[in-house]
């Protein structure tokens, strides 16, 4: 029990450290440096929303390969029973 209220302490604690990293960003950082970084943001999560795209497509590429029938015939061994 005591490990769980120590979580919600945890969440608490952050959720105020944002709180408070919201204000002073608002008091301290001028509205047009505010766009240039949510811009940024944007930015940097589009190049990571397209790394995952390539990343799946690649991904499928591979499937498809293994999915397909091999291009050289499997050759059949003959066994000897003893």
């Amino acid at each position: 029990m005591k490990e769980r209220l120590e979580q919600t302490d945890w969440a608490k604690a952050a959720v105020h450290a944002m709180e408070i990293h919201r204000i002073l960003t608002e008091k301290l950082v001028p509205e047009a440096a505010r766009a240039h970084f949510r811009r940024a943001e944007q930015e940097a999560l589009l190049g990571v929303h397209s790394w995952l795209d390539s990343k799946i497509e690649q991904i499928g590429r591979e499937d498809e390969r293994r999915a397909s029938p091999r291009e050289t015939p499997l050759k059949s061994i003959p066994i000897e029973d003893e």
